[in-house]
């Protein structure tokens, strides 16, 4: 993934954090 569309997607979540990252890096689903 490219920083910008690493940007994009933190962007993204963090209006709708459905995604966050934990400390290693991987993504962290959150299932409503």
């Amino acid at each position: 993934m490219s920083p910008t569309e690493n940007w994009a997607n933190r962007e993204a979540t963090s209006k709708k954090p459905d995604v966050e990252w934990n400390k290693d890096g991987k993504p962290v689903i959150w299932n409503d």
